[in-house]
């Protein structure tokens, strides 16, 4: 199951922590297995079932792990880009916000209905190794943003800070 921007990886074979750039917000569902990652000097184990949003611009140090029993680690990739999210806030008239100083930039979200109703509905594209139309692709990441906005009140603030972050 691959399209660009949602796609799902699946192995049985523990991988060795890789630092990984990581360009653009990207969500991860993980299905099964566990993720282990590291940033700013914090190991966190995300496990199956539980739901991950990195920000943009992060290195971080990951590791897949399969279940104990041998079923495969599988998560499933959301990457909103840049371009998308400005596209999206145009239609949706968003008015410009100034950004605030500090941001997360790991974020564990709560299987709130919206995000635990698309993370399911793609469910059986995944089952049966069929990929999204580009108009449905479109569609599922404009509804993984208004999921998002659910989770706090401050969540479009943070996928909206464009600035660039330096040193």
């Amino acid at each position: 199951f691959y399209r660009p921007n949602i796609f799902v990886f699946s192995g049985t074979q523990k991988e060795h922590a890789k630092e990984e750039f990581v360009r653009e917000h990207v969500l991860c569902h993980i299905i099964g297995g566990e993720l282990r990652f590291t940033e700013a000097e914090k190991d966190t184990v995300a496990r199956a079932g539980e739901t991950i949003l990195f920000r943009r611009d992060l290195l971080v140090k990951c590791e897949k792990r399969p279940m104990p029993d041998g079923r495969p680690f599988q998560i499933v990739y959301f990457i909103i880009e840049r371009n998308f999210l400005q596209r999206f806030a145009v239609r949706q008239g968003f008015k410009k916000t100034k950004p605030r100083n500090r941001h997360a930039q790991v974020l564990l979200l709560e299987p709130l209905p919206a995000l635990a109703g698309v993370l399911k509905s793609i469910g059986p594209y995944i089952e049966s190794g069929m990929t999204f139309s580009k108009p449905m692709l479109q569609h599922k990441l404009e509804e993984v943003i208004l999921a998002l906005a659910e989770q706090q009140e401050d969540m479009i603030r943070w996928l909206y800070d464009l600035e660039e972050q330096t040193k």
